[in-house]
């Protein structure tokens, strides 16, 4: 498809992993990356949704995004390769498609 009917929602998609990534940073209570202590850096961001409670809500929430798109996007992907039977589905794992006998 054309980049202007993807654009808005990679966008999205992107700023969702992001999201998800700091929120799983504020909520985490241990070393990033063994060199900044968490969370405090990311304590701000608690306070600003009312608490690490409801940060742990939007992280949860976020990743539950992730997985229905997960689930969703692999149904219709084999689907589509089982309707039109054009190995689409099968070239994810072999890295080409087949040809096909018609």
């Amino acid at each position: 498809p054309p980049r202007s009917t993807l654009f808005p929602y990679t966008t999205l998609f992107r700023s969702l992993m992001i999201l998800a990534a700091i929120s799983g940073f504020a909520i985490y209570h241990g070393k990033i990356f063994l060199l900044i202590q968490a969370p405090g850096p990311f304590v701000w961001l608690n306070n600003l949704v009312g608490g690490e409670v409801n940060m742990r809500l939007i992280h949860i929430g976020i990743m539950w995004c992730f997985i229905v798109f997960l689930i969703i996007h692999v149904y219709l992907c084999v689907m589509n390769s089982l309707v039109k039977r054009d190995e689409s589905f099968t070239s994810i794992f072999t890295g080409y498609k087949l040809p096909v006998d018609h």
